[in-house]
């Protein structure tokens, strides 16, 4: 295989984040129209993994504790 690349890297989480509709078409984190209802959002991407942890704890569900994990973690990163 050709290239500069070694490998890859994978990385691999669900995260769901319980909101009303029109909190996520006002955000526009999920298109202007609030179309785009799952959202694959780049690993190293942190200022949207931000933008979508602040977004949670704003407006998420209580009972959403996966995603509260998710976003500790996240928020901790080195």
């Amino acid at each position: 295989m050709g290239g500069g690349r070694r490998g890859y890297n994978v990385v691999l989480e669900a995260v769901s984040i319980h909101l009303p509709v029109g909190v996520g078409t006002r955000s526009d984190l999920f298109g202007h129209l609030g179309d785009e209802r799952v959202k694959l959002v780049d690993a190293q991407d942190w200022a949207t993994i931000d933008e979508f942890r602040n977004l949670r704890r704003a407006h998420g569900s209580a009972d959403d504790n996966e995603a509260a994990e998710f976003f500790d973690f996240a928020a901790n990163r080195a």
